[in-house]
């Protein structure tokens, strides 16, 4: 080897060292945006996370957690499996934990999120609009700071969409992989999850139609597809354990299917026909004028442009997420469908990236420097202010830091005579807080009524000389009214009322069996 050779073989190797450790640093850099951008998420969502136990689902997933029971359609084993590891952190009460473990997710989805985009736009500015407006827009947010699943279901649809745009870079299937794992995964989290197994076939499609030809993949796949499903089996499992709250028991087969396809909601999809369209469109605009960041749509606009010229599996990917989930939600008739809508406003946070990479292209193709600056530097302020406002209105709409309405009620209940009776139309989540988690008051007896067992039911227990309280007075409901008003007048006591028998009033014949009746437990007994 001559001088010249061995000159140029160093000069090579060190160029070549020289590249790995550039690529080296700009990986570190952007890992550490991303923990740095997650961390400052997850700050405000403890800013404003709920500090106890809470009313309505939240509720029941925070009782369900600690006690590892069956939650309600579609099952959830993955949250509330993962829900119970938060529940031994030493902070807060057990409800509080179970809260934090929402914030959690978000943060590390928004984390996620920056990475995703920057992987498609090559943009840190881009990655940060994108992932910041997403991570503290209203609807998001408000997830974040109760028990809920939406948070958890947004991190896997951003663990599937870097697992595919990683792969795409690198081609090495085991991110392939990785995707089918967290699309079997995702399912036992949200069953709107089942989405993903589509748009990821089509992404892999319209990049290299060659993998899905690859039968030993596609095995593989399947096999890590199957694996992901694998906390299904809690449910059949903890079910033939007779846990304390078991929703539809689903230890057989027909039972197990009834619960995770959500069959008795079936009703409720699909619920509307093409006339009330429009109406429903308007219900997603509402929603998402109230997000913030209002820069945000018009940058989507944009970025949908530039990435159906520049990105087409991506941009097919979030077109379809778009629309799929949108029409999914725009057909189901429940009163939390802004939830729903959350996937919608992924697509919308990685085309506002897509937009903010078209402009800055546009204004470096600007022949002025001075130009080109002045135009970047006023961009970023806009940016920076409107970010600024939309975390100014989103904090004071999602504040849940002091949401004390379910403690108080359940501190009600704690107070009530020994022995006595609480009537409710269901079994109230905080009273399964109570009974489940804090263990307080055994000797109450919690009766579920109705509009046909309220008369003799009422006649029945205080004819027993038992104290009898509602948890609501009618519970809104005019059947309970026309039986309360004058039969059996209520007084408030505490923030519950109490019920007795008006004066001259004939003592009716119960016809409901007293102390074993399916509608009423004691609380010692579970």
């Amino acid at each position: 080897m001559n001088a010249r050779t061995a000159t140029n073989t160093v000069s090579h190797s060190t160029a070549a060292l020289s590249t790995a450790r550039i690529a080296t640093h700009r990986r570190l850099s952007t890992l550490l945006g991303a923990v740095l951008l997650g961390l400052a998420t997850l700050a405000c969502y403890l800013l404003t996370l709920a500090p106890t136990v809470l009313p309505g689902d939240p509720g029941r997933f925070q009782a369900r957690a600690y006690a590892l029971d069956i939650g309600h359609a579609t099952g959830y084993p993955t949250f509330i499996m993962l829900g119970k590891l938060f529940t031994y952190l030493p902070v807060g009460d057990v409800a509080y934990r179970v809260n934090l473990s929402s914030a959690v997710y978000g943060a590390l989805a928004v984390s996620l999120l920056y990475l995703v985009t920057i992987r498609l736009t090559a943009s840190v500015p881009a990655a940060l609009v994108a992932a910041a407006s997403f991570g503290l827009s209203r609807t998001y947010w408000s997830q974040a700071v109760i028990a809920e699943v939406y948070t958890l279901h947004a991190l896997f649809i951003c663990a599937v969409m870097l697992a595919l745009a990683v792969w795409r870079d690198t081609r090495r299937d085991r991110y392939l992989l990785a995707a089918a794992f967290l699309c079997g995964l995702s399912l036992t989290n949200h069953a709107t999850s089942g989405l993903l197994i589509p748009l990821g076939l089509l992404w892999i499609a319209m990049t290299d139609l060659r993998r899905l030809r690859d039968w030993r993949l596609a095995l593989k796949g399947a096999a890590l597809f199957a694996l992901g499903l694998l906390p299904y089996t809690y449910l059949p499992i903890r079910a033939s354990m007779n846990p304390p709250m078991n929703y539809t028991d689903p230890s057989t087969p027909e039972r197990f299917f009834y619960l995770v396809t959500g069959r008795q909601f079936a009703d409720r999809m699909f619920a509307f026909g093409p006339g009330e369209l429009p109406e429903r469109l308007g219900l997603y605009w509402a929603d998402l004028r109230l997000q913030g960041a209002l820069l945000l749509l018009p940058l989507a606009l944009v970025g949908i442009l530039w990435s159906f010229r520049h990105d087409h599996p991506a941009s097919a990917f979030l077109a379809a997420l778009f629309t799929g989930q949108l029409a999914y939600a725009l057909e189901y008739d429940i009163s939390d469908i802004n939830a729903y809508f959350i996937p919608t406003y992924i697509s919308l946070a990685v085309w506002s990236a897509f937009g903010v990479r078209a402009i800055l292209d546009f204004l470096r193709e600007v022949r002025s420097s001075q130009a080109r600056r002045a135009a970047m530097v006023l961009l970023g302020v806009v940016l920076l202010m409107d970010a600024g406002l939309s975390w100014r209105g989103n904090l004071t709409a999602v504040d849940q830091s002091e949401n004390l309405i379910a403690r108080r009620q359940i501190e009600r209940v704690v107070a009530l005579p020994q022995g006595a009776l609480l009537y409710d139309t269901r079994f109230t989540p905080t009273l399964d807080y109570l009974d489940h988690v804090e263990r307080r008051r055994q000797d109450l007896g919690v009766c579920q009524i109705t509009p046909e067992n309220v008369r003799e039911r009422l006649e029945q227990d205080l004819r027993s000389g038992r104290k009898v309280f509602l948890l609501y007075r009618d519970f809104g409901r005019p059947e309970y009214a026309a039986v309360l008003h004058d039969q059996y007048p209520t007084r408030r006591v505490r923030g519950l009322w109490s019920v007795s028998r008006a004066a001259q009033q004939p003592a009716a014949q119960p016809r409901i069996p007293p102390a074993d009746s399916p509608d009423c437990r004691e609380f010692s007994e579970t």
